[in-house]
């Protein structure tokens, strides 16, 4: 009965808090063309904040080990909130405006 109990108020503050999500963005830059980028997204579920920071620095370390650049690596809380940040390259100078994005 306890551990139905205990089981259940676990559940439930599980349920309060937010998702995460890891995006990271290689750009593709060729002179005379538009940049392409590839956006690939990895959701994690409600509370699991410490598996998306373990993601999001073996991202950032792959991501240097290979040398690809220009990339952009973000760390997400819920929908919206980027709670840290990796830039490889001039991602500001050749990112798309927001105007163009499709």
């Amino acid at each position: 009965m306890i551990k139905s109990i205990k089981k259940s108020v676990q559940d439930f503050i599980i349920s309060l808090k937010p998702t995460y999500a890891v995006e990271v963005d290689l750009y593709h830059v060729i002179p005379g063309v538009p940049v392409k980028s590839n956006k690939e997204r990895h959701d994690f579920d409600k509370g699991e904040f410490q598996q998306a920071k373990t993601f999001f620095d073996e991202a950032i370390v792959k991501t240097s080990d290979l040398k690809l650049a220009p990339a952009e690596i973000k760390l997400i809380k819920g929908r919206k909130k980027v709670l840290e940040f990796k830039h490889f390259g001039p991602v500001n100078d050749i990112r798309p405006s927001k105007g163009k994005r499709r």
